[in-house]
């Protein structure tokens, strides 16, 4: 079952709508703990985030957020009209260039969840983030 769903269009849709729609989400879920409130938010903005930045093949780009809070995780679906994904060999892997400025993006959200998993399904990238919280 979904608790909330985001719909965005970019442009004009950026993160700031990220941010003022799970501040809504957090409001009608308080028994949320902050560190898992912090890193849940934190990984889904860095997702959105590449879904935009990354992802545009044409003038704009649309993505789903649904999000699903129960006593013990916060899992979100992000799901995005961008072009397919080319993970490298070691996905979640932070890349071996110190000076590399790109690549790190789905390194962190790993590290920041405990689970990422991706797919294409027809037209669209299918991304899931899972976040264990304290029971």
């Amino acid at each position: 079952m979904t608790d909330a769903r985001l719909e965005l269009r970019s442009p004009p849709s950026d993160v700031d709508d990220v941010h003022d729609w799970l501040e809504d989400v957090w409001k009608r879920h308080p028994e949320v703990d902050g560190e898992a409130r912090f890193a849940f938010e934190t990984a889904l903005i860095e997702l959105v985030t590449n879904s935009i930045r990354h992802g545009r093949t044409a003038s704009d780009i649309r993505c789903t957020v649904e999000v699903d809070v129960t006593e013990t995780s916060l899992t979100a679906l992000l799901t995005d009209t961008g072009g397919p994904v080319n993970l490298p060999s070691v996905p979640w892997g932070m890349p071996d260039d110190d000076e590399s400025e790109g690549g790190r993006g789905l390194a962190l959200i790993h590290l920041l969840t405990d689970s990422l998993e991706y797919r294409r399904a027809g037209d669209r990238n299918v991304w899931t983030v899972r976040r264990q919280t304290h029971a």
